[in-house]
């Protein structure tokens, strides 16, 4: 008895997962939720910074592996890009990708403004363009 027990609840568990990829994503993200642990949810609100010269700082691969890093700021290139997006991928418990992005709000590798700051300074500029 205790054997087809635990057939029906491997069955269950294996029909669950198969199920879930078809659920509505509200669905989806609360049992993705329920599997994480604290620290992993904190990890996901945690956005680090990358070097000067668009590497990944070390510790960066760990924190990924360990599934807590959600996403960086100014790594930039393939091979840094993708070495630390399978570190993710490949070594966290729930294969949770990361977020790169870029902090051009400041000039990202500029020393000008980007358009939209510019057009924040100028009344007349933003009442003509409707922004």
């Amino acid at each position: 008895m205790k054997r087809i027990s635990a057939l029906v609840a491997a069955g269950w568990l294996c029909a669950g997962s198969f199920a879930l990829a078809d659920a509505p994503v509200e669905t989806r993200v609360e049992a993705l939720l329920g599997q994480m642990t604290l620290e992993e949810k904190l990890g996901q609100l945690q956005q680090l910074d990358g070097e000067v010269d668009g590497k990944y700082r070390p510790e960066h691969l760990e924190l990924a592996r360990q599934g807590l890093l959600g996403s960086t700021l100014n790594v930039r290139g393939a091979r840094n890009v993708n070495a630390l997006q399978k570190a993710a991928l490949d070594g966290s418990r729930l294969k949770i990708p990361l977020l790169f992005g870029y902090d051009t709000i400041h000039g990202y590798r500029t020393i000008f403004p980007i358009p939209q700051q510019r057009l924040q300074t100028n009344n007349k500029l933003r009442q003509n363009t409707g922004y």
